[in-house]
């Protein structure tokens, strides 16, 4: 259960404001397991259409970003100290060099968008990287940290997008359809 989105940017508005840690219960989508954690909000901020929370976590013991639709509640940390945020930190920067990096893992995803949601596809990721192609559609390059995430980011446009490239996330793409058409309706 989610509390309302205007709660939780209250929340982190008086915390970062005050200086005060909190306790959030958040799903971390890239080990796909929810857990609490105790931090230290120093912003928030948008990028890329989702909200993020930039705090220092005390579990990983560093600066982390949280996207704020995965964190479920937010509490006041009881009988936690104060804090300062750090004099070096800059929440724009921060926030531009969230997402995949090429070099750390990541890699170049080509997808074809139809004519129907091209301008859809370019306002949801502006760094996405976009050429004309035929019929008014959108050809586009992503930089994207896994297969699943590509597939599922695919999959959101459903038969208006197309993997181009690489085979991999095409395949990954068709096996998890596959699953899908498999699976017994309940």
């Amino acid at each position: 259960k989610f509390e309302a989105m205007d709660d939780r940017l209250s929340a982190l508005d008086q915390a970062v404001a005050q200086r005060s840690p909190v306790d959030i219960v958040y799903y971390s989508a890239s080990r796909d397991a929810i857990d609490e954690r105790r931090v230290r909000p120093f912003g928030r901020g948008d990028k890329r259409g989702n909200h993020y929370l930039v705090a220092f976590c005390e579990k990983a013991g560093a600066q982390r970003s949280f996207r704020l639709d995965r964190i479920s509640s937010i509490s006041p940390a009881l009988n936690a100290p104060r804090f300062e945020i750090p004099p070096q930190f800059d929440l724009d920067k921060t926030l531009s060099d969230i997402g995949p990096k090429l070099g750390d893992g990541a890699f170049p995803v080509r997808l074809r968008f139809d004519k129907e949601i091209a301008r859809f596809a370019v306002e949801d990721h502006p760094e996405l990287k976009v050429e004309s192609g035929v019929n008014g559609d959108a050809v586009g390059e992503l930089t994207v940290g896994s297969k699943q995430w590509a597939v599922s980011y695919a999959l959101r446009y459903g038969e208006l997008a197309e993997v181009l490239e690489p085979e991999a996330v095409r395949q990954e793409l068709v096996h998890r359809l596959r699953a899908f058409l498999d699976s017994p309706a309940e």
